[in-house]
């Protein structure tokens, strides 16, 4: 019996560490993945045809430079905690904390319940000045609500 549970907590150690190594191998992908829309932005020759080409251009760059700058981060903050055993099991207990998973779930309930009023006000808003915007946040509010009731609908069933 005292075997088993043992092994078990090795294995969720072993699973946890698993988990940090995915992550970071996605942080590594968002490095490259900024990297990619750093260059592909310098190397972008705006045509006439784009009222405000220099701009998205100054854009891309800036969101790829913060993808570099963000993703680089995390991928140092993986690696030093994948070489840290302590630390490592530190942040699997606080990372399976009940209270910050509530925590995590309230925020990002409330976030979206804001976000979809402000979008709706601002949907209202564009409707009286320019038509392309309405459907364009209409289309986001629609598929918005499908996410939310399709994300609502598996975890009904799953949990």
């Amino acid at each position: 019996m005292l075997a088993k549970v043992l092994s078990q907590a090795l294995l969720s150690d072993a699973e946890y560490t698993k988990t940090i190594k995915n992550r970071r191998n996605l942080s590594i992908l968002g490095v490259m993945l900024g990297i990619i829309v750093i260059v592909i932005a310098s190397l972008w020759k705006p045509s006439g045809e784009l009222e405000f080409a220099s701009f998205l251009k100054g854009v891309y760059m800036g969101t790829g430079a913060g993808l570099v700058i963000i993703g680089a981060f995390d991928v140092y903050k993986k690696m030093k905690l994948l070489k840290n055993p302590e630390q490592l099991k530190r942040s699997k207990i606080q990372e399976k904390d009940e209270r910050q998973a509530l925590i995590g779930m309230k925020t990002s309930a409330s976030t979206l319940m804001i976000m979809m009023g402000l979008e709706y006000f601002a949907l209202l808003l564009s409707g009286m000045f320019n038509s392309t915007v309405f459907f364009t946040l209409l289309a986001v509010l629609v598929v918005l609500l499908v996410v939310m009731i399709g994300c609502k609908t598996y975890y009904s069933r799953r949990i």
